[in-house]
């Protein structure tokens, strides 16, 4: 018996998730690529793992956006910042935190894969892997926020 699970590819639904107009949208299909998730994931379930991730994300900076907008920014991207590879670092780190969180939630849902002992191997790898993605994405919040990674004081 091999570990292979079958699933049907993506299909070719509207890729674009509009997050509010001052936040960027969300290219799932680019989520896809470059989180490497393959066709494991359903459409539908990359859709709920993301709009869950914009959801998290725009919560943890939402005094931050105030601030922003009574500066003047229309949009995150009109926010000054260093653009790297002609993209504002601020539009890269709230891609960067939703993407994470999104696989983040997607590693801890996505146990039942196999019900093979492999699969259960697999899923413990997983579980792992979501406190890594979860790492990422408050990384990446806490670099819009212009704050350090980490917190300590001493008693």
């Amino acid at each position: 018996m091999t570990g292979f699970v079958s699933s049907p590819p993506p299909s070719s639904s509207a890729t674009i998730l509009g997050a509010d107009g001052w936040w960027p949208d969300i290219d799932l299909a680019h989520l896809r690529d470059t989180m490497r998730l393959g066709t494991v994931v359903t459409d539908d379930r990359l859709t709920e793992a993301a709009i869950g991730a914009m959801i998290s994300v725009r919560r943890d900076l939402r005094t931050w956006k105030l601030a922003r907008v009574l500066d003047g920014a229309a949009t995150l991207a009109d926010v000054p910042a260093e653009p790297l590879a002609g993209v504002s670092e601020l539009v890269l780190l709230w891609r960067r935190a939703v993407y994470n969180h999104a696989c983040a939630d997607l590693c801890e849902t996505y146990r039942d894969l196999s019900a093979t002992s492999d699969g259960s191997d697999r899923a413990e790898a997983r579980a792992l892997g979501a406190d890594d993605y979860r790492r990422n994405a408050l990384f990446a919040v806490r670099d819009m926020l212009a704050v350090g990674r980490v917190a300590v004081e001493l008693i």
